[in-house]
């Protein structure tokens, strides 16, 4: 009889509405693990925020669905990124190798490459061809930016003078106001100096010259000067499971040609 009553009772709490959300809440799928991403904020020249790239947005998704991590981005200047990187308090996006930075970062696959370029004025008629070239250059490079472990070497050796700028749009400034000043960026799949060019003035220059310097002429390197590998990173001590599945979904779609297909939006 007791038995009876104690199945009826039990029975009773089970298809009572709160105690079946209860049994509900606790018999359901576990929480998918999440992961804050960190983007560089892109600015143009009088300030504005560029949205988030197309190929940003894809690449997300892609890497959500293969590795099963929610991915949640946050978009702050590329210092605050680091520094939020560096404590682990999220992944940072499309990081280059210093020494510096392997004491302190977990390092994903590489993601891609970027083939690193010098602009200058096109007043200066003299041609560079290596990195040994630079050195009668003022080398100008994003602020906080580097290009990876061979940049970094050339920096020490070779650079005679370094100076920094906050955004695209005052650098090319710079460069048109002192024709001593080289200025190195990167771009992904352009092995050729004839494309770096073309892209250069048809695309880079109206998006983000300054007002009164569209028209200007620039002139680059014959040829790549550094081939850097971009990455996510973090903190080592943090995010080891969740870091563990993105290189497993690079490497996949790095594979099947997947990755390599969403990257192409970057152009």
């Amino acid at each position: 009889m007791h038995a009876l009553l104690a199945r009826l009772v039990l029975l009773t709490l089970l298809f009572t509405p709160c105690w079946a959300d209860a049994w509900a809440h606790t018999t359901s799928a576990p929480k998918k693990p999440s992961l804050t991403i960190l983007i560089a904020e892109e600015r143009l020249s009088h300030g504005k925020l560029l949205p988030t790239s197309e190929y940003l947005l894809k690449l997300f998704a892609y890497l959500e669905r293969e590795s099963g991590v929610q991915i949640l981005q946050k978009r702050v200047p590329w210092n605050r990124a680091m520094m939020m990187a560096v404590n682990g308090d999220g992944v940072i996006f499309g990081v280059s190798k210093t020494p510096e930075r392997m004491e302190k970062l977990r390092y994903s696959v590489p993601l891609m490459e970027e083939y690193v370029w010098a602009v200058y004025s096109v007043e200066d008629k003299s041609k560079i061809e290596s990195v040994d070239d630079l050195s009668r250059f003022t080398v100008v490079i994003p602020y906080g930016v580097t290009y990876g472990l061979e940049f970094e070497k050339a920096k020490k050796e070779k650079f005679k003078h370094m100076v920094s700028y906050d955004n695209f749009s005052e650098q090319l400034r710079s460069l048109s106001k002192k024709p001593n000043l080289v200025l190195l960026f990167g771009l992904r799949d352009f092995k050729e100096g004839k494309d770096v060019v073309a892209f250069f003035h048809e695309k880079m220059l109206p998006k983000y010259a300054a007002p009164g310097t569209q028209h200007l002429n620039f002139r680059l390197s014959t040829q790549a000067l550094f081939i850097d590998t971009l990455h996510f990173a973090t903190a080592k001590n943090k995010h080891i499971a969740e870091m563990e599945k993105i290189d497993e979904a690079i490497r996949k779609g790095l594979k099947s040609g997947e990755i390599t297909k969403i990257l192409q939006l970057r152009k």
